[in-house]
């Protein structure tokens, strides 16, 4: 319980900045829905920026934690913190992935639903890599084929890779701050 306690506001904090780049990443696809490639440059930038925010809170994060009194069980903080606000990532991504178990009446309704709410709301950064990837079928003309990448992307899976680097990263700055190392500049230096 104190874990929670302890760590609530970091937790809470990385699962906001998720929802709000993935929103981001949602406007970009839906503003350069016209040029792929563009769409998959904008996926990249609105990604490294993400990782950018996500490295430097969890670095500061892990840089407290070494600098208080209270070091006991730091890497089991940081793998804990870094895993919580993937979860409700990889919780929509298995239930969509076991779709088949929800065909009723001759539709996927609830699979397509869980996909498009955790694409609105976690995986909207990542939508110009997975129609890199992962492209759609072909449909009736571009702008279709572009729209159903959007809307319905064609690997669940895929949604479990796009959590990995958030956790990479994250453990990653969380661990390098309880070594003391600052990669960027602490611009809110407390004193």
């Amino acid at each position: 319980m104190t874990f929670l306690k302890n760590n609530s506001k970091l937790i809470i904090k990385a699962l906001l900045y998720q929802i709000v780049f993935s929103l981001f990443g949602n406007m970009m696809a839906l503003g350069t829905l016209g040029t792929p490639s563009l769409f998959v440059v904008g996926s990249v930038i609105i990604i490294g920026l993400y990782m950018y925010m996500v490295f430097t809170m969890y670095n500061e994060a892990g840089l407290k934690i070494a600098v208080s009194k209270n070091k006991s069980n730091a890497l089991v903080t940081a793998a804990l913190t870094a895993l919580i606000p993937a979860v409700p990532s990889l919780i929509m991504g298995a239930a969509s992935c076991t779709g088949d178990l929800y065909y009723i009446d001759g539709s996927y309704t609830t699979q397509y639903a869980l996909l498009q709410l955790q694409r609105l709301l976690f995986t909207g950064e990542y939508v110009g890599i997975f129609q890199s990837v992962f492209p759609p079928e072909v449909t009736k003309n571009a702008v279709g084929e572009i729209m159903e990448s959007i809307t319905n992307p064609s690997q669940p899976l895929a949604f479990f890779l796009a959590v990995l680097p958030q956790i990479i990263v994250s453990f990653t700055g969380m661990f390098l701050g309880l070594k003391e190392i600052l990669l960027f500049k602490n611009q809110n230096k407390e004193k």
